[in-house]
């Protein structure tokens, strides 16, 4: 399983994750991403079976949380 994610920012700042919803992609947060990256290091994923991820073979959400945080 591959999730597809793009960062924005010096890695060395506090960390966001976005995380769209229904039929969204990280891309749908750039424009926030940039405007914060001075303070942030921003984390857009695609979640699974959207954007450039593949789709998830299991229903749950405990394995899904766990591919995010990996």
């Amino acid at each position: 399983m591959r999730l597809h994610l793009q960062t924005i920012g010096d890695s060395k700042n506090p960390p966001i994750i976005f995380l769209h919803g229904l039929f969204g992609q990280g891309d749908d947060f750039l424009s926030f991403a940039d405007k914060l990256s001075d303070k942030y290091y921003s984390i857009l994923v695609d979640l699974p079976g959207h954007g450039q991820s593949d789709i998830l073979e299991t229903n749950s959400f405990s394995d899904l949380c766990n591919l995010i945080l990996d």
